[in-house]
This record gives structure tokens, C-alpha cells and sequence, in this order.
């Protein structure tokens, strides 16, 4: 890229290009679960019920964090020893905070209805693959520095990728 010169005709707005230089910086720095813990995701169909749930939603939710009980590989042959998770729906309070709560409020239960129905056996009362203990939205305000630093990001930049139309300029992008 040393020989590249930039396109001048785009050029991005300052929200834009911090959310450019978050992605970039999520991209090359991601949070690493353990190997378990993504196949447990993946496994339980869990992950795809995520996706299903804030898909509608849009970029209201503007990151998923997760605090685990350990960062340990867990034997993948012992579903009944659950990674124990709590999760944190962030979301951008925008013109609209109340309104914004309530749809991130919504969606953090269906998230855990989900869990539930994946994870949690209701004739033994008994948590399989993840036991999730927490899963509130949290106004991007009032996720403080301190909260943050305990938790990790789940990465799902993939979807929104995956959403825009092939050749279709980013969001933010504008043609000058």
C-alpha cells in the first residue's frame, strides 16, 4: 500500500471515521475467548440466535459484551460443566434514550430466552455448554472505562458487512 495515493472524491465525518478507526482497531485486536467457548456458541445454536435477535435492530446495539467465569478450555466432552457468562448489550441512548433502553431491555431477554432454551434443562433445573447467569442492555453513556476493561467484546462486525449490498458505499462514506 506504500504506492497507493488515497481517493480524494470520499471522505468520512468524524463520527464515521472514529467508528472506522473502533472496527480497524477491533478487526486487528480482537478478544479471545476460549477455543471451547466459541464452539459451545456454535454448538448450541446460541450464536445464530444472537444474530437473529439484533439483526432487526440495526446499529442500536453497537457491541455485546461478555464476562466469563473463566478463561480456561473446558472439556468439550462435558456439557454439564457450563462456562458461566453474563452479557452486556451496549447500545447508542441517540435522540431517543428511553425508547432505545427499552427495545436493548428487549432484546437482552430474548437473548436469555434464548439461552434458556438451549441451554437449560427444565425437568433436571440443570445449565448444559453456557449457563448464563446476566444479560441486560447497557446505555453506552453509562458503560464506564472500569466496566469495560472487565469485559470482552463479542465481535459480529461480519454482519454488517455481510448486510450491505455488494459494491455498495459504507455507511458514513460520502461521495464529494
Amino acid at each position: 500500500m506504500a504506492d497507493a495515493v488515497p481517493d480524494t472524491r470520499y471522505t468520512l465525518d468524524e463520527k464515521n471515521l472514529l467508528t472506522l478507526r473502533f472496527w480497524l482497531a477491533a478487526r486487528y485486536n480482537r478478544a479471545a475467548f476460549p477455543d471451547e467457548f466459541n464452539n459451545r456458541l456454535g454448538t448450541t445454536k446460541v450464536g445464530d440466535e444472537i444474530v437473529k435477535i439484533l439483526k432487526p435492530l440495526g446499529s442500536l446495539v453497537t457491541g455485546i459484551y461478555i464476562r466469563l467465569d473463566t478463561q480456561e478450555e473446558l472439556p468439550a466432552d462435558n456439557p454439564a460443566l457450563p462456562y458461566r457468562a453474563s452479557l452486556f448489550l451496549a447500545f447508542e441512548p441517540g435522540d431517543e434514550p428511553l425508547d432505545n433502553a427499552e427495545k436493548a431491555d428487549a432484546a437482552a431477554n430474548a437473548i436469555a430466552e434464548a439461552f434458556g432454551n438451549r441451554c437449560f434443562d427444565k425437568t433436571t433445573e440443570q445449565w448444559s455448554w453456557i449457563e448464563l447467569r446476566d444479560c441486560v442492555g447497557i446505555s453506552e453513556d453509562d458503560l464506564t472505562v472500569s466496566e469495560a476493561k472487565r469485559l470482552q467484546q463479542l465481535s459480529l462486525e461480519y454482519l454488517s458487512l455481510r448486510s450491505d449490498p455488494q459494491g455498495a458505499t459504507p455507511l458514513g462514506v460520502r461521495n464529494t
